[in-house]
């Protein structure tokens, strides 16, 4: 297990305009939600346990914000972003309890397909923990069931910035220094070679962008399947982004009626 040191220290970041805001629910407030700004790999970002969230847009300009999270309806917001320009939000996610076995592809979210999780395995790069694995730990947290991969560090998040751990990696066990990092309430945050995170396909929060998302919050049981990949060039093409070079945690849900 990787911690990395938090220094009380201030970090100076260029500046930029900044989208922040909270997502909440009729029953409060929504842990885990993926918040993005579109054109997609702008910025990315998942609430904190206090629905919490901050992305920066660097320039600005025309963007679209999607909120989404597992059992609410998704919703959006059209934004115009002058240069340096902060933006303060409050959404609403209303419940979709009653739709969740009917959806099944709807939107951008890629269905979970067992074929092509098992191409990936066969591939023999990368780390897989299917259903019948991660039903060892059920009752247990994602980075509990990912510490038997090898190349997969957590660096505990400040609990400022809403505690847990993130994924990270780098070579020899040496967690690489990077100049970007601070959460939310503008606590310094451990600085290291994050991996991106991708939830049914879709990019939850790319290396670079803002505080990299607690991996506790979402939940085993929840989940269908887990791939690692300890670095961008044994990631899969659909799974790369052009700003990281620190490896990829993909996490899919289960599917609608699965035992």
């Amino acid at each position: 297990m990787g911690v990395v040191a938090t220094l009380g220290l201030s970090v100076a970041l260029p500046a930029q305009s900044v989208v922040r805001g909270v997502v909440t629910a009729p029953r409060g407030a929504v842990a885990g939600a993926q918040v993005v700004l579109e054109p997609i790999s702008v910025a990315a970002a998942v609430t904190d346990s206090a629905g919490r969230f901050q992305l920066a847009a660097g320039a600005g300009g025309r963007l679209r914000l999607m909120v989404r999270a597992i059992g609410y309806f998704p919703i959006s917001r059209s934004l115009i972003l002058a240069t340096d320009d902060t933006i303060q939000l409050a959404l609403e996610l209303q419940p979709n309890a009653q739709e969740l076995n009917a959806v099944v592809v709807e939107g951008e979210r890629r269905d979970w397909a067992s074929e092509e999780f098992e191409t990936r395995r066969r591939a023999g790069f990368g780390r897989f923990f299917p259903r019948e694995v991660l039903a060892e730990q059920e009752h247990s947290t994602v980075t509990n069931a990912l510490r038997r991969s090898a190349g997969i560090q957590f660096v505990k998040r400040p609990v400022d910035c809403g505690g847990g751990w993130a994924a990270a990696g780098g070579r020899s066990g040496a967690i690489e220094r990077q100049p970007w990092m601070s959460c939310i309430n503008g606590v310094p945050f451990p600085k290291a070679c994050y991996f991106n995170v991708f939830l049914d396909g879709l990019p939850v929060w790319v290396h670079g962008t803002a505080e990299p998302p607690n991996l506790d919050a979402y939940n085993v049981a929840a989940l269908e399947a887990i791939e690692v990949y300890r670095s961008a060039a044994e990631a899969p093409i659909l799974f790369q982004r052009s700003r990281s070079t620190c490896g990829v945690v993909v996490l899919w849900t289960r599917r609608p009626g699965s035992a």
